[in-house]
C-alpha cells in the first residue's frame, strides 16, 4: 500500500510487525515505523490523507484508533477505511487472522462518528464474493465442518483471478454512485470537518 501512496506525496507506514516493516525496508520503502495506532507518534494535524486498510478489526479498542487518527488527521483532510464485514460470516480464517470482529455498515459508521469524523461514504464491497462466501460458511455450519485453518482460502486459478480483479474494478466504479447493502467487506472514507 506504502508503494502505492509514495508517487501522490510524503507517505509513511506504520506497524506492530518487525517482520512487515524489515519486509518494507528491503523493497526499499524507508518511511515505516514502528507504532501503535492507539499512540500514533505524529503531530496533531499531520497528514491530509490517512488509510487504515484491514487495521481496526485487529485491535481491541478501535475507537482508541479512531480518535488518535482524528487526531493526527488535518481538518479537511480524509480517513479511508477497510474491514472485514458481517458477524455472521466468521470463519477459521477469521481466527487465523487474529481478527476481534467484522463489521456492521451502522457499527462502523456509528464508531466514526463517535472519533469526531464525518462520513463521506460507507459501503460494504467485494460483493461478487458475498454469495459464494456466505454459502460456504453457511455449508460448513450445518455440516459442522471445521476446514483446516491453513487452507480456508483456497488457490484459484490465474484467468479466474483475472476475472474477479476486473468485477472488484468494477464494483469500486459503482460504488461512485451506490452504496451495496451487502458484501464480504466495508469500505469506509470519512471526513474531519
Amino acid at each position: 500500500m506504502l508503494e502505492e501512496l509514495c508517487p501522490f506525496g510524503y507517505a509513511v507506514g506504520t506497524d506492530l510487525s518487525s517482520v512487515a516493516i524489515q519486509l518494507c525496508q528491503t523493497r526499499g520503502l524507508r518511511t515505516v515505523l514502528f507504532a501503535d495506532g492507539i499512540q500514533l507518534p505524529f503531530s496533531d494535524a499531520s497528514f491530509d490523507c490517512i488509510s487504515a486498510m484491514d487495521v481496526l478489526e485487529h485491535i481491541a479498542d478501535d475507537g482508541a484508533v479512531l480518535r488518535e487518527c482524528y487526531r493526527v488527521c488535518a481538518t479537511g483532510g480524509v480517513l479511508s477505511i477497510t474491514v472485514p464485514a458481517l458477524r455472521w460470516l466468521w470463519t477459521t480464517r477469521d481466527d487465523r487472522l487474529a481478527h476481534r470482529r467484522r463489521y456492521h455498515r451502522n457499527d462502523l459508521m456509528m464508531a466514526a462518528r463517535q472519533a469526531g469524523f464525518e462520513v463521506v461514504q460507507c459501503s460494504y464491497y467485494t460483493v461478487c464474493m458475498f454469495i459464494p462466501f456466505a454459502a460456504l460458511v453457511v455449508w460448513d455450519r450445518i455440516f459442522g465442518r471445521k476446514p483446516d485453518i491453513k487452507q480456508d482460502v483456497p488457490m484459484i486459478p490465474g484467468w479466474l483471478n483475472n476475472i474477479l480483479l476486473r468485477v472488484l474494478i468494477m464494483e469500486q466504479w459503482l460504488m461512485q454512485w451506490v452504496n451495496f447493502p451487502v458484501g464480504v467487506s466495508l469500505f469506509c472514507l470519512l471526513h474531519k470537518v
